[in-house]
This record gives structure tokens, sequence and C-alpha cells, in this order.
């Protein structure tokens, strides 16, 4: 079974990844938000890890100027249990807002320009246009203007395969089944929702007489 170039892989991180705090080669480690299928088979299931890595980390600088983070996934685990290696590139990125910071701008095939005009304005996404040189390197790349680019766990991280990737079933044909709808995580569940804890508000007035201890509460002595 082949999964061909241009294959996407959406997964969720599993750490903190900062521009400020990771180098180059760093490791990382996320979880597959959908499940890898190739020729009607699922290779990969939904929640099953993925190695990664950090491919560029620069700071952005004390007045001005733009933080960048580019990150790779470098294996995934079959559904055999075996580890493969891949190559891809990051294309999209959602979930990396905290605290009212702006969201991530992605500079892709556009070149830099772009992407941290994108971030500049306190956008989400990613460029659009046409770059060479310099500008090439952008592709995949994470940027914030004025602070650090970070990743946080949970985000949402989608990539792109480079190259295609042959999958041997001979090592447990029975792990590789046809894919279903089951197989597929619900729109629900593919993005967690965060719930707000309720307030407490105390017991209500007028208070109880004396002597009252509440519900579930036990007492333990000698008994008068």
């Amino acid at each position: 079974m082949t999964l061909p170039a241009g294959t996407w892989i959406s997964v969720r991180a599993d750490q903190v990844l900062s521009s400020d705090h990771n180098l180059p080669g760093d490791e990382f480690s996320a979880t597959l938000a959908q499940p890898l299928v190739a020729n009607g088979f699922v290779v990969a299931r939904r929640g099953q890890i993925l190695s990664g890595r950090v491919t560029d980390a620069v700071k952005a600088g004390r007045v001005k100027g733009t933080s960048r983070l580019a990150l790779e996934l470098t294996e995934v685990t079959l559904a055999d249990g075996e580890n493969i290696p891949v190559r891809t590139q990051l294309v999209q990125y959602s979930g990396g807002t905290s605290k009212g910071r702006d969201a991530t701008a992605i500079g892709t095939t556009t070149g830099i320009g772009a992407a941290v005009g994108a971030a500049a304005a306190g956008g989400a996404g990613a460029g659009i246009g046409a770059g060479a040189g310099a500008a090439a390197s952008a592709i995949g790349v994470l940027l914030t203007r004025g602070r650090a680019t970070e990743v946080y766990p949970e985000s949402l991280l989608t990539f792109r395969t480079t190259e295609p990737i042959t999958i041997s079933t001979d090592r447990s044909p029975v792990a590789f089944a046809p894919v279903r709808q089951e197989d597929y995580a619900p729109e629900a569940q593919a993005r967690p929702r965060l719930v707000r804890r309720p307030v407490y508000r105390g017991y209500p007035y007028p208070y109880p007489p004396y002597p009252y201890f509440g519900s579930g509460v036990v007492i333990v002595g000698r008994r008068f």
C-alpha cells in the first residue's frame, strides 16, 4: 500500500513548543487526530503517536522583529506498531492562541513577506504569493511579530507529505482493516471543548438553625 505525496496528516501537539526555548533538532511528539488511509485501509489509527522535530527556532528582537518556529513530522506509528520515517511540511495550524495572543501566521509557498504581514495584522492563516531564494526557507514556518512563536498542547497541526510512503502489510496483515466511518473523530471530538468551572455561591440565606453540619459530614467520637 502507498500513501501518495500530498497526503495530509492532522495531529495534536503533546507539549509546548516555543521559539524562545526550543532549538533546531529538538524532538517532540504528537497524537494523530484523524486516521491515515491508503488504498481503502486504515494504516495508522486515530490516537496513535507520531514523532517530530524542530527544524528552525528564532527569537524576536527586543523592540521589533519576527520570531519563527519550523516543525516537521519525522516518524509515524502504523496500525501494526511499526514505526516508519516520513518527510512532511507544515501547512496549517490552529489553536495556538493563549491569553488573548494573536494567532500565528504560516509562511507557505508565498515567501516570508506575506506571512509576516499576516502576523503583524493579527490574522491567522497562510500568506499567498510567490517567493524565491531566502523566501523559500519560509515554507511551513510559523511566524509571530514582536513576541515568541508558541505551540500549545492540543493545538491542531496539519502536515503534508512531500514524498510517497510505501507500507508493507507482511508483518501483520490483520492490523490493517478497511476504513469505516467510525474510524474518524466527530467534529465535537476533533476539537476539544473547554468548559468553565461553575462559580461557588455558598449556602443560600437564611442559614439553617444550629447545630447544622451540612450534608455528607460525619462526626466521629464518643457518644454522649
